[in-house]
């Protein structure tokens, strides 16, 4: 099954639906993002990466 296939078989059986934008939601994921950015570089530095 296509991935398209999969979520449109989800939102007609109502697993799923649309929702507003969420301002909260949005700055949480740009801090996490933030965070795991600089992790990644600190650990790049030291050598220490995969």
């Amino acid at each position: 099954m296509k991935k398209a296939n999969f979520l449109n078989k989800l939102y007609r059986e109502e697993k799923i639906k649309v929702v507003e934008p969420s301002e909260d939601v949005m700055k949480a994921y740009l801090q996490r993002s933030e965070e795991s950015l600089s992790s990644a570089k600190v650990l790049f530095k030291i050598g220490n990466f995969k």
